[in-house]
Parts: C-alpha cells; sequence; structure tokens
C-alpha cells in the first residue's frame, strides 16, 4: 500500500483533447497546434495549483475526464449524474496530452508509478473538463 505525502488538484475546462499523433513535415515530426494548445491550457492550470512545484520522485495521477452529455442522454429517465462514455477521445491520449502538459512540473513523465483514470459524460447540465489530482507517493 502506497502512502501519499503532498498532492495537488486542479481543473482543465473545456472539452478534453487526445494526444494528436505526431506529424511530419520539412524533415522532422512535431505536434499539432491543437494538442499544442490544450498542453498549454493544462499547464496553466497545474501551474495555479502547484506553484512552482518541481516533483522528482514517484507520483500518482488521478483524472476524471468529463466529455460533454450528448442531447440522448438527456432524456427524462437518463440519469441526472455522471455516466460512462465508450466514446473518443481514447482515455489514454487524454492521460498523455494531461502528462505532456505537466512536463514542468517534474523530470519525466516516467516517474508516474499509479494512476487512475475514469472517462465520463457530464452530469445534466455540468460542463466538459478533466478534474486532476497529483499525489506524490512514500514508500511502499
Amino acid at each position: 500500500m502506497t502512502v501519499p505525502t503532498r498532492s495537488w488538484s486542479f481543473v482543465v475546462h473545456g472539452p478534453p483533447r487526445g494526444k494528436g499523433r505526431p506529424r511530419f513535415g520539412q524533415g522532422h515530426a512535431y505536434t499539432d497546434a491543437k494538442t499544442v494548445a490544450y498542453e498549454r491550457t493544462v499547464r496553466d492550470a497545474a501551474l495555479l495549483a502547484m506553484r512552482g512545484v518541481f516533483l522528482e520522485g514517484p507520483v500518482a495521477v488521478d483524472t476524471l475526464i468529463v466529455l460533454p452529455r450528448p442531447k440522448r442522454l438527456m432524456r427524462k429517465n437518463d440519469p441526472d449524474g455522471l455516466i460512462w462514455a465508450p466514446v473518443k477521445p481514447d482515455q489514454s491520449n487524454v492521460v498523455k496530452a494531461i502528462e505532456d502538459g505537466l512536463a514542468r512540473h517534474w523530470k519525466d513523465d516516467a516517474q508516474v508509478c499509479a494512476e487512475s483514470t475514469r472517462k465520463v459524460y457530464a452530469e445534466r447540465g455540468g460542463v466538459p473538463r478533466v478534474e486532476v489530482t497529483i499525489r506524490e507517493l512514500a514508500s511502499l
């Protein structure tokens, strides 16, 4: 069982975006502009929450990916709360974009030793977002 020491939480507002595939041009690979913009949004949200903290040891990252609720799930008999979302973007691609956006806060995303991710549709009247919690991990 891991014992957390410090933790930080923040919300990335807006529709979640998965990490785009590398693009190739002029002899090198590059990240598309929409992915770069999303990673910048993640970075800015994390900067406010973490206030310059730089993590060097193992960390756990927990994410709640909240997609916009489609109209087909707004019927009277549909639940008001969160509903599982088995649609694109892939949760692993969203997590990769989040982790790459956190590059200023750790040496490498290889430091992520524990992870928990859920991908859902927003609650009725809710907004799309990604809720992120980062925890330092102590010894096992």
